[in-house]
């Protein structure tokens, strides 16, 4: 729980303004807090001078100072805590500072037109497109017609509590976690779940574990916020625990890690939570994939095996139904409620209620298991095609595997030739490919492909993989760098 303390009071602050120029004072000391701030100049949760001692020590009028106080409040920089005083966000320093490292060392982030690519897995599971359309319409009519008028104010920064309520029911049923719905808090998508998870648990320079290979999205937002990231490998049966040093926190995609697609074994994931025992670690259960496979052959999860221990539960319906929704969220043990209402309602006050409200309509009216059962059917279909096809035009170029069960498959490359180049031509054969070297943090990379045959229909399959097994060919003989 972020806590504020008047013992970090900021020394007195002294500022150059210059009255002949025409930006207007209090901007002017916006921008020169602002640096102070992207520097680390000033810490996390320390206390900000008064305005009417920062106007008195820098020849300014109270107004100027709480203009300029008010616009960083606003940026979520700064936070006033009622009855005690103005304070710096917890971590905002950190994350600006390591912003502006970043985009120095690797050039300015993604743009709009780079988020088709962003090494994200590919989400929506949606098979029946036109049936889902209906029905969710109907369930965002319905939504409508009984949106109350309240609900055009702010609402409960964790979520509508009928959402977290039919989220619980949801988690039960489909992963065996039972949890009141106070422990579920909504969120703008699992990502946003994690950025809340590590803010709330860590502080820069903690040591985090993740899997090597990796998710590069989550890996980059760990860095953003300055976390020591320590890669442990993966194996057949998930992350190698007894290679785990010592560290605050771990995250994991146990039921289907990404990018291998392998399940944590049960065995696994007793050590793992012993691990946590002994070093007093989070561990941040990340279960994006679990959607994608029949949960009648899914594990225990984490959250469920802990019995109320250090682990934290994240989901997203943005990934079981379609991204655009952006809604996920978070299960929590009950003493970690407090803080994240905190964070949550200075990050963003609450996630879209409108969207909230047909979600709930959609899982209450019972709409979302059907497509679930019909989903896995339907790619248990096309898997059956595609390693049959892979098995006839790839099985001299890649190792063929059947572990994954979800929407993409893992090969490993029989000989050492550049995955990168491979994807970047297999384009071409419609299949979506993305090169798995690319994952690898530390761990020796081994050159596969990340084959997403759930993009492709049925009667495409068999040709598309014979363009891949092509593609590959291309590559070999004519190498290209990737």
């Amino acid at each position: 729980m972020t806590t504020f303390e008047r013992r970090g009071l900021a020394p007195s602050l002294r500022f150059r303004f210059d009255k002949s120029d025409s930006v207007p004072l209090h901007e002017q000391l916006r921008a020169q807090l602002v640096a102070l701030l992207t520097e680390g100049r000033l810490s996390p949760t320390q206390r900000m001078p008064s305005a009417r001692s920062l106007a008195l020590d820098n020849g300014v009028s109270r107004t100027t100072v709480e203009e300029s106080y008010s616009a960083l409040v606003q940026e979520g920089l700064l936070v006033r805590v009622q009855g005690s005083g103005t304070y710096v966000a917890p971590r905002s320093a950190h994350l600006h500072g390591a912003m502006k490292s970043v985009q120095a060392r690797n050039g300015p982030g993604p743009t709009s037109s780079d988020n088709h690519d962003c090494g994200a897995p590919i989400t929506s599971l949606v098979v029946e497109t036109e049936k889902f359309r209906k029905d969710w319409n109907l369930a965002a009519k319905n939504a409508l017609r009984r949106f109350p008028s309240r609900l055009l104010g702010y609402g409960d920064p964790l979520g509508q509590p009928t959402l977290r309520e039919q989220i619980a029911q949801h988690v039960a049923k489909r992963r065996g976690i039972l949890c009141d719905a106070e422990q579920v808090i909504i969120t703008s998508g699992s990502q946003q779940a994690i950025y809340l998870a590590i803010n709330i648990l860590l502080q820069a320079r903690d040591r985090i574990i993740v899997e090597d290979p990796c998710y590069h999205n989550v890996v980059d937002l760990l860095r953003f916020q300055k976390l020591d990231i320590l890669p442990v490998p993966v194996d057949d049966h998930g992350l190698v625990v007894e290679r785990a040093p010592p560290a605050r926190a771990v995250y994991v995609t146990p039921s289907f890690q990404y990018p291998l697609g392998v399940k944590m074994s049960l065995d696994r994931r007793l050590q793992l939570l012993a691990w946590a025992e002994r070093n007093g670690a989070w561990i941040i259960e990340d279960d994006y994939g679990s959607e994608s496979i029949d949960q009648s052959c899914a594990e225990t999860s984490l959250f469920t095996l802990s019995n109320s221990g250090p682990v934290l539960y994240t989901g997203s319906f943005s990934r079981t139904l379609f991204p655009g929704l952006r809604l996920g969220y978070i299960v929590l043990p009950k003493s970690m409620i407090d803080a994240f209402a905190r964070l949550k309602s200075l990050i963003d006050r609450e996630t879209s209620v409108l969207n909230q409200l047909v979600l709930e309509e959609f899982l209450r009216e019972g709409k979302i298991d059907p497509y679930m059962r019909r989903t896995w059917k339907a790619y248990e279909r096309l898997r059956s095609v595609f390693f049959q096809a892979a098995e006839q035009y790839l099985s001299d170029k890649l190792e063929i595997t059947k572990k994954s069960e979800g929407v993409f498959a893992t090969l490993f490359l029989r000989e050492d030739h550049s995955d990168v180049a491979i994807a970047k031509r297999a384009e071409e054969s419609g299949l979506l490919v993305r090169a798995l070297s690319s994952s690898y943090l530390e761990t020796p990379p081994r050159p596969g492909l990340m084959i997403y045959y759930h993009t492709v229909s049925l009667d495409a399959c068999e040709r598309q993989v014979l363009d891949l097994a092509r593609a590959i060919r291309q590559c070999e003989a004519a190498p290209c760098t990737g």
